[in-house]
């Protein structure tokens, strides 16, 4: 029973809408009839000249392209300076990657030159050490 009144509802109003905009427009909208200075209208309002009517349609128009030109620009100015914008962080990252590069390179060469250090130091310490031992063990021997 619910499907058939959900099925009713929903076709009536299908169906409904269909002749709201099936309707044509009233004839007084399709044929105007001139109005004269002095006479009567069935609106109020202010009536147009042709040429009024012309010189409005023309300024919207010409303001509608006014503004256009105008989103053109900013559009434009927006994107050359988000393009400059870009450049400029690419290459400051590329600044920075060749100043961290040379920062590293110079680390590695520090680091490696004090390993080589430590080395001959360790080496040297280790034959002073040798030649000390060495020396001890034969004033020990020549003593006994």
């Amino acid at each position: 029973m619910k499907k058939f009144i959900s099925f009713f509802i929903f076709f009536s109003f299908m169906f409904w809408s269909f002749n709201i905009f099936a309707q044509e427009a009233p004839k007084f909208l399709l044929n105007p009839i001139p109005i004269h200075v002095g006479e009567k209208s069935p609106i109020d309002g202010v009536l147009l000249t042709p040429q009024e009517v012309a010189e409005i349609v023309a300024q919207k128009k010409f303001a509608e392209e006014q503004k256009k030109i105008e989103i053109e620009k900013e559009r434009r100015v927006t994107e050359a300076t988000l393009k400059f914008r870009e450049d400029l962080l690419q290459n400051q990252r590329q600044l920075d990657r060749e100043r961290f590069t040379a920062e590293i390179s110079a680390r590695d060469k520090k680091i490696d030159d004090l390993e080589s250090s430590a080395k001959t130091k360790n080496y040297v310490f280790g034959i002073a050490l040798g030649v000390l031992v060495a020396g001890f063990g034969a004033i020990l021997i020549v003593k006994r």
